[in-house]
């Protein structure tokens, strides 16, 4: 029992590890050839956006609001899959039933 206590301690702190490691880093998304340019943190919150002054006029708009929805699609996918890898690095050995790890 002790054994699997230890075990859950040291999951809790690897992922506060992971979390730490998440709000650092940075992942940045382009469309349209640079015309809308994101930045995320690891948690996914918007840190930067930048939008050509051609895309905000308004016949732009169903091209503008499809672009930024992939965009953000994009860089979530991009934070999932690092977050998974770091996972499995990090807890590769522990079997968690239900986290593909």
């Amino acid at each position: 029992m002790f054994d699997k206590m230890k075990q859950l301690f040291d999951m809790q702190k690897k992922a506060k590890e992971i979390k730490r490691q998440l709000s650092e880093m940075q992942v940045d998304v382009e469309r349209l050839n640079g015309k809308i340019k994101m930045s995320f943190d690891g948690e996914q919150n918007i840190k930067d956006l930048q939008i050509d002054k051609e895309l905000l006029k308004g016949e732009n708009k169903n091209l503008l609001e499809d672009n930024l929805k992939q965009a953000i699609n994009e860089a979530s996918g991009k934070i999932k899959s690092i977050m998974m890898d770091k996972m499995k690095a990090s807890m590769g050995g522990m079997n968690l039933p239900g986290m593909g790890i």
